[in-house]
C-alpha cells in the first residue's frame, strides 16, 4: 500500500541522501560494452606492434632452447627480464586501458560518486529471506530474461560468423603459422566489434530500465514531501513562535526609544506615534516608535512617565502611522503640521525652564 502511495518525484534532498548511501542509476552493461569497444579498438591499433614484439620474443626463446639442447646453458635471467618487458609493452597497456575505460564509464554515470556507506557491512545483505525475496523479484526476473536474450544474440552472431568463415578456417591448415595467427586475430576483433554493436542496444535498454527502476524506488508519498518541507522550512508553529519572539524583541527596543522622543502624537486610544528631531543631523523628524491599540497606550504611558509631551491630533497621528515606517523621516506632506507640533513642544519646554 505504501508503494502505491509513492506518486511524487524525489526531491533534491532525497536524491542527495541516496547519493550519500551510494545509490544512483547506473548500468553495468554500458560499462561492459563500452570497455569492450575501447579494448578491442586498442588491440586493433596496438595489435601489429604487439604481435611483432611477441614474434621476436618467440624467436629468442626458440634460439635459447636450441642453445640449451646443444650446450646445456641458457641465460634464464635475461629471458625473465625479456618476459617482463613483453608483458609491460604488450599486456599492461591493454589492461590499463580496460581498467581506465571501466572507471571512466562508471564515473560518467555516477558523476564519480564514492560513498563509504556503499561498502559498509549490512546484515540485510546476508539475510536468507531477503535473498529469496530478491531472487524472485520483478527486477531479478527482468535481469534473467535480459541475460537469456544476450546469450541468444551472442550465440546467433557467433554461429553466423562461423558459417561465413568456416571455409577460411579449413584453409588455415595449409597456411603459414604467421598468416594463420594474423587471420585469427583479425577475425576475433571483427567478431568482437559485431558483438559490441549488437549489444549497444541492449546496454541502452538496460541503462534506461535501471534509471526507471531507480527513479521508481526513490519516489515519495505526499506526506513525505510535506514532512520534508516542514524540516527544511521549519514547523509552522515553531516559525510562528520565532516571529512572535522577534516582534517582542523589536517592540522592546522600540519602547526603549520612547523616552528619547521629542513628542508623541496620538488619537485618543488607538494610534500613537513618537517623533525625534536632532538639529544639525536630521533633515526632518523621524518616527522612532509607533503602535496601535495596546501598544499605542503603552507608548503614551512610557512617554508620560518620562515627561515626554503627548499631543492629541487624530488626523496627523493616523497619517504618520500609515505613511511612515519605523526609523524613517516624515514625508513632506506632514512638514507643516509637524513643525507646528514641534513649535508647541519647544514653547512648552521653554515655559517649563522659565518656571524653574
Amino acid at each position: 500500500m505504501a508503494e502505491e502511495n509513492k506518486t511524487e518525484k524525489a526531491t533534491p534532498k532525497r536524491r542527495r541522501e541516496q547519493r550519500k548511501e551510494g545509490r544512483v542509476a547506473q548500468s553495468t552493461d554500458v560499462v561492459m560494452v563500452g570497455s569492450l569497444f575501447i579494448v578491442f579498438w586498442g588491440l586493433k591499433i596496438l595489435g601489429p606492434y604487439g604481435f611483432n614484439i611477441l614474434k621476436r620474443y618467440y624467436i629468442k626463446i626458440m634460439e635459447a632452447l636450441n642453445s640449451l639442447s646443444r650446450t646445456g646453458i641458457a641465460n634464464k635471467s635475461e629471458l625473465a627480464v625479456d618476459a617482463l618487458s613483453v608483458f609491460a609493452i604488450v599486456v599492461l597497456p591493454i589492461s590499463l586501458l580496460a581498467a581506465a575505460s571501466a572507471v571512466i564509464l562508471t564515473g560518467v554515470q555516477t558523476k564519480f560518486l564514492f560513498s563509504k556507506k556503499a561498502f559498509a557491512f549490512k546484515l540485510s545483505n546476508i539475510n536468507i529471506l531477503n535473498g529469496i525475496k530478491n531472487l524472485f523479484s520483478l527486477k531479478s526476473i527482468v535481469k534473467l530474461l535480459v541475460t537469456i536474450l544476450k546469450l541468444l544474440i551472442v550465440g546467433t552472431l557467433l554461429y553466423k560468423n562461423y558459417i561465413n568463415t568456416a571455409e577460411n578456417f579449413a584453409k588455415l591448415m595449409h597456411t603459414e603459422l604467421y598468416k594463420s595467427v594474423v587471420f585469427l586475430v583479425k577475425e576475433l576483433i571483427r567478431v568482437a566489434f559485431n558483438l559490441c554493436l549488437a549489444l549497444v542496444g541492449m546496454a541502452a535498454v538496460d541503462y534506461f530500465y535501471n534509471w526507471w527502476s531507480f527513479e521508481k524506488s526513490i519516489k515519495m508519498t505526499k506526506q513525505e514531501v510535506k514532512d520534508e518541507y516542514k524540516q527544511l522550512e521549519g514547523d509552522p508553529q515553531i516559525r510562528s513562535q520565532i516571529r512572535r519572539k522577534q516582534r517582542q524583541v523589536a517592540q522592546s527596543r522600540m519602547m526603549q526609544m520612547v523616552p528619547k522622543a521629542d513628542v508623541v502624537i496620538r488619537n485618543p486610544t488607538h494610534v500613537a506615534v513618537a517623533l525625534k528631531y536632532t538639529a544639525g543631523k536630521d533633515t526632518a523628524p523621524k518616527v522612532i516608535a509607533k503602535g496601535l491599540d495596546n501598544i499605542a497606550l503603552k507608548i503614551v504611558k512610557i512617554a508620560e512617565q518620562n515627561n515626554v509631551p503627548v499631543l492629541e491630533d487624530r488626523a496627523l497621528a493616523r497619517e504618520l502611522y500609515s505613511k511612515v515606517k519605523l526609523g524613517r523621516m516624515i514625508p513632506a506632506s506632514t512638514f507643516r503640521a509637524v513643525a507646528e507640533v514641534l513649535v508647541w513642544v519647544y514653547k512648552l519646554q521653554k515655559d517649563k525652564k522659565e518656571r524653574n
